[in-house]
C-alpha cells in the first residue's frame, strides 16, 4: 500500500537520467512506474469505476509526488542552460 511505501527506509541514490537509460528494462519500470501502477491497478480492483481510463489517469496524476521519491531521479538539465552556463 501506498502507507506502507511512505514508511520503508530503503531509498535509491539519486540516478541521471543517463543512468536510467544504462538500466535493464525490468529494473528500470521496477524502480520508476511499477510501485505506483500496483497500488493504481489495486485501486481500480476495488473500486471498479466505469471509466477505468480515465480513473487510472487521474489517480496517476494525482499520486505521482508520492512515488517520485522512489524513483530518485534527479532533474534534467536543460540543454539551453548548460551551454549558457546556467544563466
Amino acid at each position: 500500500t501506498i502507507m506502507e511505501m511512505e514508511t520503508r527506509e530503503e531509498f535509491l541514490p539519486p540516478r541521471s537520467r543517463a543512468d536510467l537509460t544504462a538500466l535493464p528494462t525490468k529494473q528500470y519500470l521496477d524502480e520508476t512506474v511499477v510501485p505506483i501502477l500496483i497500488q493504481a491497478l489495486e485501486y481500480l480492483a476495488k473500486e471498479r469505476p466505469p471509466e477505468p481510463i480515465n480513473a487510472l489517469c487521474v489517480y496517476l496524476l494525482k499520486y505521482k509526488s508520492k512515488f517520485e521519491k522512489y524513483c530518485n531521479i534527479e532533474p534534467p538539465q536543460n540543454k539551453k542552460e548548460n551551454e549558457d552556463g546556467g544563466e
